[in-house]
Parts: structure tokens; sequence; C-alpha cells
């Protein structure tokens, strides 16, 4: 885990303000790393929560991939940091294009029309990304640009706002520098990275506000990790792309690959090339060292990307070595060749190669193992969580009951207050004070006694109001009926209960809105309560005590079952009390003589206390059988509060439940999800310590902490409170732990205040260096060659026909104590640099982190032709999937042969080459090869009439002529060349002089440094050599009529007398292989070929041509020749030629032009071309 705390003498590390562009899954994946590292990383002894706390860098990812972002190997479940790696809004363009759109209406965008392939892609599903196909990508850029650069120009100004961020930045320990740096990462072998790379890399070079990057650097994976997904694809796509950026970089290319991408986003002028620099990553490096994980290698870039951030020197000292490293990328590399044999291009060395690896003492990581530990610890003991099922924190039964009584009145009694009447007295009936507390009133008064009261004075009324005893009895029966209605309710009234039963119900309402509410209630805050209290209670005990309350409820005899009793047994009771009893002492009534007055009253009043008795009885009895039903609904909305099951998680397989129990077992899988992060922490750092040579961090098997650090649980609960203070108890954390931008925070927390509280422990850290001389001398030097082996630059790279020098390898090795470490292991060091490293040396630099030994190697200015892979496998994949008949296009262009081969051509390409335009060069002087303008392929009659086409030059150069061409072409020249005199062979050698000086005019390019040359193709070298053994040949041949230098002189002085051009012949040679330099003048600049004027090509035509007769009349004074002005200088035309242009309007009187020896003029005012560019006469009067 990377610590980037600055050192002590170092007040701020000095970063680069960084835009990171990711283009396709390649970029998403290793900027996801990135953004891991530097929400792990500690900022001067704090996390940030989110990245927007993280002003130096911002992040804008675009795909065609519409789907969710996320980091291979890591799932949203179990990876808390997972909300905050991922993208926000705002920084992703993903998008599926409308491919049926922009190919039916492709004539419509001619700016997309130009280069979009023939093949027609509306049926290609482009709705989950772009399938490997490159020219979906780059359909997408033009498509969504303008988005793309709104979204560049709002990040580089937030990473450039140095003064707003001030605050925010001190706070992490950093300040940025003033200069804009861009870093896009992107792959060769799927479609968005290496469809979109290099228009991205030219629109981000053409930024303007806020500014112009300083540094447009781009990190390129090579296609060997992915040969999984479609091999021959990969390979076929990796160089496609490597040569259009071999196109691209090398500067002003011509056509350029792209001029703008609608009306209002061009490449900005001064912008040559799209890239600063190009860094090559590939699955094996120049040490012989491989990896068969793609994520290795995304680690690593991460890792170095990071480094740029993490430490101010060494991220310093990087870019000093890149500012010296730029010479070597200046140049460009002449393949090399026979003498004069030509060069097929310069290649760009704009390219580099680098590799990092950090070794680790075991100290280092086992003092993360234990922060981590006590991470888990104070995870554990705040919130009562136990490791395994046996040491669980549960409630007693004791304890259980104890809460229950307290918390529900569930404490259990039995009523046995009886009516005297019912002899023998029954049972006492089982209940709890639940009962009792349902009718008790909110003022203390009881409802039970509310309702005998009312029977005492309702029989009291009879007595006292109704003179007569014969009319008690029907009066009490009313009376009855009407207490019994007060307690349950007139039959078909609607209502639940009468006046005293509904009293009963709100004692309910009110009681369950005390005990259950979501916000204050009673039963929620206990269990709360002891959920905090985490001496007493915890998570465990408090989810155990929810389930032991609701088996004490619902299980058979429970809570439940006995309340539903009671309420029966009342109920029947109270119904015995009135059909037995009560109506017994209403006959009694009924049968009082009337005649004995005495007797009568008497006996009448009697009967009426044993009415009462049994009515008030009954009536308790029955309010009784009401609160224990009401009890028994309480305990059941209880119940379902606390949590009803609604069925089985299909994973788990265990129970699922809602309501408080939901809570807490979503709050313990939340929990289990901090602790499973944290020992995923801990697991990850074991494996370092225990798998030491992994990728390319690596862990030294010496150098452990002299000491475990034990914390006493007690201190991880002080440590947890401490660390959670902030965030109020477990209720308000759980509500935290289900928000996803939040769960990382509280993870975080734990972190740091674990780290923070370790921190003492890390001067214990043994330092790299004491853990090296513990080792025995044969480990050391084991242990310090394979750093330097997983370090170096990570390309397969073949240093043949180019062979860098030493100073083009830098390596730094950043060390605590560097100089000591530099004395004591530099000797080992040097004699185990690997022999790729040539005169290399190693830069020793000081380090701030401890444990820690960080080792960087970059290799500077190479060209692509030392990629091993791309010579053979890669090159025979894009030439197995160009020539499939339902090939899809590989190009960003439908003229892909206009992109270089980024290969140099071995000796035999060259050989086979240079044969095939020597073939072609004297077909086409000759005329046996004649170009179709409306085509612009060249054709030949294979026999009389049967003319076909055998490509353009740039197919030609590509791939030469087929057997058939090549034995067909070479007969008719042999035919035709046995015809020719010497003179025809030695005007020949002339065309060929012409053709190689003109039709393929040698380049200016800047060869050492600011030294310039002209350096002629291949082209050049063919048709020059070709001048060279014709001119001998027809001296050798002998026959001339004169000296043959004068003759040749002659001949090329009067070209124009006996060849015609060949019309749009020059757009057809390579950028590379013709110069057209517009700040070149005409002179220099290429021109279309030139073929036999047959009618003038015979030896006494060119006779009369070199020697003129001296009988002949004086020959016509030469044909005046003038250039003319049309944005650029273009000609020389003769006089004819003007006066055509004029009389078909193409030349106005305005129009400038240079006659030979003279000075510009308008057309209008030469004598000759005035009359045509007169203005017409006004039309007559009438």
């Amino acid at each position: 885990m990377a610590d980037a705390r600055p050192a002590e003498t170092e007040t701020l590390l000095k970063v680069r303000p960084t835009v990171f562009v990711a283009l396709g899954g390649t970029g998403m994946e290793v900027l996801l790393r990135l953004r891991r590292r530097i929400l792990q990383a500690d900022w001067n002894g704090t996390r940030i929560s989110a990245l927007d706390q993280f002003p130096a860098a911002s992040f804008l990812y675009f795909d065609t991939d519409t789907l969710e972002a996320r980091e291979a190997g890591r799932a949203a479940a179990t990876d808390a940091l997972s909300a905050k790696v991922a993208f926000r809004e705002g920084e992703t363009l993903q998008k599926a294009v409308n491919l049926a759109r922009y190919q039916a209406e492709r004539r419509s965008y001619p700016h997309i029309d130009s280069w979009l392939p023939a093949r027609d892609l509306s049926r290609i599903d482009a709705s989950k990304g772009a399938g490997q196909i490159r020219a979906i990508a780059r359909l997408l850029f033009f498509d969504e640009v303008r988005s793309f650069m709104d979204r560049l120009t709002a990040k580089a100004g937030s990473v450039l706002a140095n003064v707003s961020n001030e605050a925010q930045l001190r706070a992490l320990g950093l300040d940025t520098a003033t200069d804009l740096r861009v870093v896009v990462v992107a792959s060769v072998a799927g479609g968005t990275g290496s469809g979109a790379v290099i228009d991205a890399g030219y629109a981000i070079s053409s930024l303007e506000t806020p500014k112009r990057p300083d540094a447009v650097d781009l990190f390129l994976v090579l296609p060997s990790g992915y040969v999984g997904a479609n091999k021959d694809r990969v390979f076929a796509n990796g160089v496609a792309t490597l040569s259009e950026l071999e196109y691209a970089m090398r500067g002003n290319p011509e056509p350029p690959y792209v001029e703008s991408w609608g009306d209002h986003a061009r490449v900005a002028r001064g912008v040559e090339r799209p890239f600063s620099d190009v860094y090559l990553f590939d699955t094996q490096n120049l040490a012989d060292q491989r990896t068969a994980a793609i994520g290795d290698l995304y680690d690593m870039m991460a890792d170095v990307l990071f480094e740029d951030f993490g430490n101010s020197e060494f991220s310093g000292r990087k870019r000093s070595t890149g500012v010296n490293q730029t010479q070597h990328k200046m140049r460009k590399w002449a393949p090399p060749s026979p003498d004069r044999a030509g060069r097929a291009a310069l290649f760009s060395l704009n390219y580099s190669a680098l590799g990092q690896a950090v070794l680790a003492t075991r100290g280092s990581l086992e003092f993360e193992e234990h922060a981590a530990r006590a991470g888990l610890g104070m995870v554990e003991a705040f919130f009562g969580v136990a490791r395994g099922q046996g040491e669980r924190h549960i409630p007693t039964v004791e304890e259980r009951d104890r809460f229950a009584a307290d918390q529900l009145a569930l404490r259990f009694s039995a009523f046995e207050a009886f009516p005297k009447v019912l002899r023998p007295a029954p049972p006492g009936i089982p209940e709890y004070d639940l009962v009792g507390t349902l009718l008790q009133r909110a003022d203390g008064s009881s409802i039970q006694e509310s309702v005998a009261l009312g029977v005492e004075e309702a029989v009291d009324a009879i007595r006292t109001e109704i003179a007569s005893p014969r009319d008690w009895a029907p009066n009490l029966r009313k009376e009855a009926e009407r207490l019994r209605d007060d307690i349950l309710g007139r039959t078909g009234s609607g209502a639940a209960y009468g006046p005293r039963g509904a009293e009963v119900l709100d004692v309910r309402a009110k009681l369950e809105a005390a005990w259950l509410s979501d916000q204050d209630g009673t039963l929620p805050a206990a269990l709360y309560r002891l959920l905090d209290d985490q001496e007493r209670g915890g998570l465990d005990y408090a989810r155990a005590l929810i389930e032991g309350v609701k088996e004490l409820i619902e299980a058979d005899g429970g809570a439940l079952a006995r309340l539903n009793a009671a309420a029966d047994t009342y109920a029947r009771l109270a119904d015995e009390m009135l059909a037995e009893h009560f109506s017994a002492s209403l006959s009694r009534l009924d049968q009082v003589r009337p005649g004995l007055i005495f007797s009568h009253r008497r006996d009448a009043e009697r009967y009426l206390e044993q009415a009462r008795e049994d009515l008030r009885g009954s009536c308790v009895l029955r309010i009784r059988s009401v609160a224990a039903r009401e009890a028994a609904e309480l305990l059941r909305r209880v119940s379902a509060k606390l949590g009803t099951r609604t069925g089985r998680d299909p994973e788990t397989g265990s129970a699922r439940y809602d309501g408080l129990l939901s809570a807490l077992n979503q709050g313990h899988e939340d929990v289990g999800r901090l602790m499973r992060e944290l020992r995923l922490d801990i697991a990850e750092i074991r494996n370092a310590i225990e798998r030491p040579s992994g990728g390319t961090f690596l862990v030294l098997p010496s150098g452990d902490l002299p000491d475990k650090i034990a914390v006493a649980p007690a201190e991880q609960l002080a440590w947890a409170r401490e660390a959670f203070r902030a965030y109020g108890g477990s209720r308000a954390i759980f509500a935290l732990l289900r928000e996803e931008d939040t769960r990382a925070d509280l993870l975080n927390a734990v972190r740091d205040m674990a780290r923070r509280r370790l921190g003492p422990h890390r001067a214990r850290i043994p330092s790299a260096l004491d853990a090296l001389r513990e080792l025995p001398p044969a480990r050391q030097r084991e242990t310090l060659e394979l750093m330097l082996l997983r370090c170096m630059p990570w390309i397969y790279a073949r240093f043949d026909a180019f062979s860098p020098g030493g100073d083009q390898f830098k390596t730094i090795l950043a060390v605590e104590g560097a100089r000591a470490f530099q004395a004591e292991f530099g000797p080992i060091l040097r004699a185990s640099l690997p022999p790729v490293l040539g005169a290399g040396e190693i830069g020793f630099l000081e380090s701030s982190q401890r444990g820690r030994i960080v080792c960087y190697c970059e290799l500077s200015g190479v060209p692509l032709d030392v990629l091993g892979p791309l010579r053979r496998d890669w090159r025979n994949a894009y030439a197995q999937e160009l020539d499939r008949l339902d090939a899809i296009p590989l190009h960003n262009h439908k003229d892909y042969l206009r992109f270089p081969d980024p290969v140099a051509p071995s000796a035999e390409e060259s050989d086979a080459l240079r044969e095939t335009l020597s073939l072609f060069l004297r077909a086409v002087c000759l005329g046996l090869l004649q170009r179709a303008p409306e085509t612009g392929l060249w054709r030949f009659a294979f026999e009389p009439g049967d003319w076909r086409s055998v490509g353009s030059e740039r197919t030609l150069r590509r791939k030469l002529f087929d057997r058939v061409q090549r034995a067909a072409i070479a007969a008719q020249l042999a035919e035709a060349e046995a015809a020719l005199s010497p003179v025809q062979n030695l005007a020949m050698a002339a065309l060929f002089a012409w053709t190689a000086k003109r039709a393929y005019a040698p380049r200016r390019e800047t060869v050492n440094f600011d030294a310039e040359a002209r350096v002629g193709g291949i082209g050049h070298a063919v048709a020059d050599a070709l001048s060279r053994s014709w001119r001998q040949g027809a001296v050798e041949a002998g026959g001339l009529p004169g000296d043959p230098d004068r003759l040749f002189d002659a001949f090329l002085a009067q070209i124009d007398a006996w060849t015609k051009p060949i019309p749009g012949s020059l757009a057809d040679v390579p950028a590379e292989e013709a110069n057209r330099d517009p700040a070149d003048p005409p002179a220099l600049r290429a021109v279309d070929k030139r073929v036999i004027e047959p009618a003038s090509f015979t030896t006494e035509g060119l006779l009369r041509l070199a020697n003129p007769a001296a009988s002949a009349p004086p020959p016509p004074p030469p044909a005046a020749l003038f250039y003319v002005y049309r944005d650029t200088v273009e000609g020389p035309f003769p006089l004819s030629e003007l006066a055509a242009q004029a009389r078909a309007g193409t030349l106005s009187a305005a129009t400038q032009i240079h006659p030979q020896g003279g000075a510009w003029i308008a057309a209008g005012d030469h004598p000759a071309l005035a009359p045509l560019l007169a203005p017409p006469p006004p039309p007559p009067a009438r």
C-alpha cells in the first residue's frame, strides 16, 4: 500500500496537474487501478474519501461500450471501494454510434465520407461496443468530439486552478506546477482505444482553453496480452494502429491524418503530431521476463502513473530525465541500406518503453498487515461481531426474559380474582402484565374498574328508580345487553368494540406507537442501545435477542398462545356467568311472590345483589378478554416490527426477514462487507509476503518486524469509537453503510485510525538497506538481479537493424539511505545490469518511503521496427485479415495504402521492392504501363487489346507484382528494350535521371539534431540506379555520335520535347518518397512522372534535338515558360498552356504570372494574353 506522506524536510510534494484520458477497456482498467491507489494512499497523514478531493488529477473515460465500467476481478458486492473508484457522471462518454444514419447519409458529412471505409458497417451491431472494428470508434469520436473537448476543457481547468485548489492541495501535502500534462491510455488490440487514439491525440494537442497542453503522453498496450480475444484480429488491429500511428508521428504527414472533425473542431495550427511521447507496453520485457496476466501490466502502469504523485523526488527526476531524453526522439531513423539504395522512409523515434519494480521488505508489509488486522479488530469490537460462531456474544434466557419483561411487559402472571359464585374456583388464567397495562389509562385510572363501576351504577339505578321489583329483572336483562355492547360493540354496527373496549384499543394503539415508532420507539431504541453497548451487547447480541424475543412471542406455548388462550377463557367464563349464574339470579327474581310485600322486597333485593355480582364478574371477565386479545395483537405487531420471515436468500440459503431484524441483518451483512474488505487487505498483503516473485511487486525474504504488534481488544474498541465518533451510533452508521458513497468513507476511517495509532511502530520497520544486509551475499545478488530484470522496459524488442546507445537507457533507483545503499550495493547492481542496458548507469535517489525500493527504467527514442512480434506474427495476421473475402476494415481510412509499414524492410524485402520498382519505372517510362485517370490505377496489355489493372503504385509497393504480372511485363520490356538504339538507351538514362530528381524529388530532413539533408526514397534510388546503368550500357555499346555526356545533358535539358507528363501520377507516390514541401521552391518539389512521346522518341529526332544539322533552318527560339500563383506556385507552363487556360476561364486577368527571367505581373498585362482576357464589349445601344 503506497505511503505518499512527504518527508520531514519537504514542505509539499510538487506534482504536475494531469488529466487522464481512458480510451476503451484497457484505458479503463489502468485508470481505475490508478484511482484506487490515489484513494488508498496516505496523503499527509490522511486519506481522501472521494476523488474530487484530489484536485491534482482529473479523469475522462471514452468508450463505445455502454456497460458499467468496472475493474476486472472486483465485484461491487465485495469491494468497498468500488463506488469510489468508479467513474462518475461527467467523467464518462459512453455511447453507441448510429452506424445506419452515417452510412445512409455519408455524403452529407464530407469530413467523415472522406475517410469512412467503403464497407457497409450499418449491419454491425454496435450497441455494445466497437467489436474490434476501429472505424466504428473513430466514427463515434467524430460524433462526440465537441462533448469530448468540452469535458476535456473543463477538466484541464479544474486541475490548473491552483488558487482555488490551494487549501485542498496543502491539506494533502501537495503543490501543483503550472504546466498541464495529459496522459492517454489505450491499447492497439480492440476497437475503441485503437480506433480513436490518434484523433484523440490530435484533438487534445489542439486544446486552446485553458491552455495548450505542455505534454500529451500516450501509454499504449501492445496486442500480445489479448490473444484470447480473436488473436488474428487483435494482431491485425495492432499492425493497422501502429501503421497509422507511425504515419502521424513522423510529423506533418501529407495528406494529413485528419484536418477537422466537423465545422467547429479542427486540428490547431502548429500541431505536427498527436503525441509528445508514446510509451509502449507488452507482456514481455527486454530482459525476457514474461507475464500471462494482462492485469500485471495494468498494475505496473498504474504504479508508474501513481509515482508521479506519490514521490516528489522520484517524479522530479523522471521529468528531468524525460527532458534529457528528448534529444533521442528529435531525430529520425534511417534503416541501414546498401550504398545509394535509397531509404524506404525515415522512421519516427518518438517511441519509448519503461518498466518499474518495487522491492519491499517483509517488515513494511507486516506493518501493513498489522494495521489491517487492527482495523478488522476495531470493526469486530465496535459492532460486537464475532469471527466464529463459537465466539458469538448472545443473550441468556434470563437476559431475554428480563428484556421482554422490561420492554414489553411480558412478565408472567396468573389471574385468580374470580367471582365468588364460581365454585369451585377455576384455576388461575396464565397471562402477562401486558394485559393489565392495556387496562390502564394514561391518567392511571383502570378501565376494568370503570367497567365494574358501570355495573354498580346500572344496578343502583334500577333499584332506586324502579319501584316494583317485578320490573327489575327485565331492566337488568336490558342493562346486561347494554353493558356487553359497551365492551364488545353492538352487533352489525361495524365497530370493533364498544366504548369500553375501544378504550383498550386506544391504549394498545398508543402503546404500539410508543414502542414501535421508527423515529423514537422505545423498543428499537432499547435494541440499538444494546447494539452500541459494546461491553454488554453488540450486533450479534442484538440480533440474537430479537430472535429470542420473537421465539418467546410466537413459539408453541409462547406469549401469543397464552394470551389468546386467556382471551378465550375470559370470554367463556364471561358467557358462562351470564348464561348460567346471571340468568339464574334473574329467574329467582322473577319468582318472588308479589302478595307478601315484606318478603317480596327482601327476597328481590337479595336476588338483585346476586345478579349484580354475576353481571359485574361477567363484565370484568369480558373486558379482560378484550385486553388479552389486544395484548396478543400488540405482540403480533411487535413481532412483525422485529421481523417477519419473507423467504430464503437464493445464494446463501439463510432466512430473510423484514423489520428490525432485516435492518440488523443488513447491518450485519454490511459490517461483514467491511470486514471482508479488511480481510482482503490482509490476504493480499500475506500473498505478497508469501509469494515474493509475483509481477513487478517483489518482497524481500528478510527485514521482518523485530516484534509482533499486539493490540488489546479494549484498545481496538477505543480506537473504533474515536474513528466512528463523527458518524453517530450504529443506527446512523448502518444507514451510511447502505450508501456506496459513504461506505468507503467508513472503511477509510478505520484504516486511517489503525495506521495512525500504529504510527509509532513504523520506526520499527527495517530499512531496505538493513533487510538486504540480513541476506547472504548470493541471495543479495539474486534479489537485486530479479528487481533489475523486472524493471526493464516492458516490450519485446530485437535490436539488430536499430541498436540503442547506452545513454538511451535511464535507470533510477529510489531508496531510503541512498548514499549508503549505493556505496554498499552499487557494485552488485552494476554487475547485475542486464546486457541489454549496454553502457547504462543507475541513478540513486533518496526516498522518504521506508522499507521500499522503487526501481524505474526507461528506454527512449526507438522505432517501432524494434518490436519483435510486429515483424512476423502480427504482420502475418494483418496480411491474412486484409486478404479475407469478407474482410471487415482494419484501417481508419478507405485509402489504407497511404499508411506506411511500421517495420523497416528486410534486405530481401528491399531487394524485392527495388526489383518491382525497376520493372514498374521501365514499363511506365516506355509507355507499357498506362495510368487510368478515372481510377488512378496502372493498366497493362497482357494481350493485344486486353488491358487489365495491375494496381496503384502504392499497391505495388505493398504487394509487389504477382508472378503472372511480372512475367508478362518483363517479356514485353525485353522485347521493347531490345529494339532501342544506343541513342535511345542514353535518352532513357536521361529520363530515369529526371524521374529520380523530379518525380521522386528528395525530401529535406533533419538527420542529426539541427543538421538537414536532402534524403531520397527507394523510388529515387531505383530511378537513379536505372539512369546510371542505362547510361553506362549505352556508352559501352558504342555507336553514339558525339560526346555521351553532352548528349545526355542535351536529352535531359530538352526532356519536354520528347516526353509528356502522366497527369495525376504524383498523387500515387507515398509522401515519404516525394518532396511536397510548399516551403521549397518549385524546382525542388516533385511533379508527375513522364513517358516517352513515340513520335519524338526516334534516334533521328533525338539527335536533331541534341545536335541540329548546319543546313537545317535555325531552330525557333525556346518557348517562354511561366509560373502561376494560385495559393501556391504552379508550373512552369509554356505560353500556349496559359492561353488555353485563359480560353477555358481558369486563368483570370488578375492572376499573377512570372515569366522566367522576369518579375511577377498580372496575366492581363502580358501582351500575348491581354486580348484573351479583355472584358467583352458592352451590348449595342438600342
